[in-house]
C-alpha cells in the first residue's frame, strides 16, 4: 500500500514537469525550432540558474532540477531549487494521498535512480509565465531493480507527464500541480494501480 503511494507520486512528478513543457511550445508557437530546442538546455553554470541573457531564470532552475537531479542523481539540488515548504499536488487517483512533500522529492530522485539505473528525462517543452513554469517531460530508461515493492521487469520506461510549478519571491519552487496517466506508468512498471483492471 505504502509502496503503490509512492510509486504514484512519482508517476505525479513526472506528470508536472510534461505539463510545464506544454506551457512552453504554447507561449512560443511563432519561435523557431532551433529556439525551442535551446531551451532545454541545462544552465551553463550549476551554481545559479541562468537563462540565455544571463538573468536567473524559473525555467532555468526546472532545467538544473531535470538535468542535475534526475539525470545524474544529485539530490542536493531539490535543496537549492525547492523551498522546504513545498507542496506537490498529486492527481485524484485510487492512491490515498493527494500530495508530495520536500522530502518525499528527495526520496523519490533516490528511489529512481536505483531502480532505473539508465535513467534519463527530458524536457520536451518549458513555458515560463511570470511565476509559474510548466513543464512537459519524458521520462526513459529501463526497470532494473525493485522500486518500492515493485520487483524489476527488465523492460524499457517511457513515461510522458505535465508538472505546473509554482515560484516564491525567492525563485524557489514552493507549490506543484503534477498531471500523468496512472493505468500507463502502472502498466510500465509491470503492476496494477490498487482498483484499476
Amino acid at each position: 500500500m505504502q509502496n503503490n503511494r509512492l510509486f504514484m507520486i512519482l508517476v505525479g512528478v513526472i506528470a508536472l514537469l510534461l505539463l510545464v513543457g506544454v506551457g512552453y511550445v504554447l507561449g512560443n508557437q511563432s519561435a523557431s525550432s532551433d529556439e525551442v530546442q535551446a531551451t532545454a538546455t541545462p544552465a551553463s553554470n550549476p551554481s545559479i540558474a541562468t537563462g540565455e541573457s544571463g538573468e536567473a531564470t524559473h525555467k532555468a532552475a526546472v532545467q538544473r532540477l531535470i538535468e542535475e537531479g534526475f539525470n545524474q542523481g544529485n539530490v542536493d539540488v531539490v535543496d537549492e531549487v525547492y523551498n522546504p515548504g513545498y507542496v506537490g499536488h498529486l492527481p485524484s487517483s485510487e492512491v490515498n494521498r493527494d500530495s508530495l512533500t520536500f522530502d518525499d522529492y528527495r526520496e523519490l530522485i533516490t528511489l529512481l535512480r536505483t531502480a532505473i539505473p539508465d535513467l534519463h528525462m527530458s524536457s520536451e517543452m518549458i513555458i515560463e509565465e511570470g511565476n509559474l513554469v510548466t513543464v512537459y517531460a519524458v521520462l526513459q530508461g529501463t526497470f532494473a531493480s525493485e522500486f518500492y515493492d515493485m520487483p524489476p521487469t527488465g523492460q524499457a520506461i517511457n513515461l510522458a507527464f505535465t508538472v505546473i510549478q509554482r515560484f516564491d519571491e525567492q525563485g524557489k519552487i514552493v507549490e506543484e500541480w503534477i498531471a500523468y496517466d496512472t493505468s500507463a506508468l502502472a502498466a510500465q512498471f509491470g503492476t496494477a494501480i490498487e482498483g484499476q483492471n
